[in-house]
């Protein structure tokens, strides 16, 4: 198995793991009640954070999307191996509280012979 194909593989995995973490959040947010005066989070922001956590993991599966895209679209044109660099300054612009890297995922770059 070459590393394209691991990396493809698992991050395919990985976005499995983010649609079903939106499919349950989604069906947590239709059973809840609304409580609108405990909600404090909900009062000062207008959504609630469970609104928020569906938002970011959408966002998580968007760039999964993306991230699969790449890594077949470098695969057909037959470039070299890719590597996947992760900005961690991104992650901490994203303010993602979540655990998703939305804001640093998809950036594939050649592979080059110092790196």
């Amino acid at each position: 198995m070459t590393n394209r194909t691991r990396l493809l593989q698992e991050t395919i995995q990985a976005r499995q793991r983010a649609a079903a973490l939106v499919e349950a959040l989604v069906q947590a947010s239709t059973a809840s009640e609304p409580v609108p005066k405990r909600d404090l989070y909900k009062r000062v922001t207008g959504s609630s954070s469970l609104d928020n956590a569906i938002a970011e993991a959408r966002r998580a599966v968007e760039a999964y999307d993306r991230l699969i895209g790449e890594i077949e679209k470098e695969a057909e044109k037959g470039d070299p191996q890719p590597e996947v660099v992760v900005r961690p300054d991104a992650l901490r612009a994203s303010g993602s509280a979540s655990g998703f890297v939305s804001g640093a995922i998809g950036c594939l770059v050649p592979r080059t012979a110092t790196a």
